[in-house]
């Protein structure tokens, strides 16, 4: 009874790992802070040793240009979709499935060791996580021509 309980506890990891594996890959900016002020009386007269105006006018223009580009990312056109976008890169979009089923089979047998009731669920995932294995493998290498001799290869 205890193995079943720590097997559910280890799947419900297992899945909430899965579930937020790429949460918070988002690019993030540096924070660009004053290091040192260069205070004369009560005026700040420099910032990291650059007069004040002259950083100030720095740190302005990097903010013009980033909003310059968040217009232009608004901008842009959407592109229509089509069935052949949905066959583009299809290697990225089914990687995962051969993996996860391959996963769950793995749970499954261990779940059913001794009494071999998911035989029949087994019986339809592993082939399928073959299949999808197939065409992970040939999507792979038809989109891998980019990539030769680069370190991603």
């Amino acid at each position: 009874m205890y193995i079943k309980k720590i097997l559910l506890a280890i799947l419900i990891v297992f899945i909430a790992t899965t579930i937020f594996a790429h949460e918070g890959h988002k690019e993030k900016k540096p924070v660009t802070k004053p290091d040192t002020l260069t205070i004369v009386g009560k005026d700040t007269i420099a910032i990291n040793g650059m007069p004040t105006e002259k950083f100030m006018a720095a740190q302005h223009s990097k903010a013009v240009e980033e909003d310059r580009e968040n217009i232009n990312e608004e901008e842009k056109e959407v592109k229509e979709v089509t069935i052949g976008a949905a066959f583009e890169h299809i290697h990225n979009k089914v990687i995962h499935f051969p993996i996860a089923l391959t996963v769950i089979a793995i749970i499954l047998m261990v779940l059913g060791y001794k009494e071999n009731k998911y035989l029949g669920s087994l019986k339809i995932i592993v082939p399928t996580a073959a299949l999808f294995t197939i065409i992970v493998v040939f999507s792979g290498l038809n989109q891998a021509e980019p990539f030769e001799g680069t370190a991603a290869y």
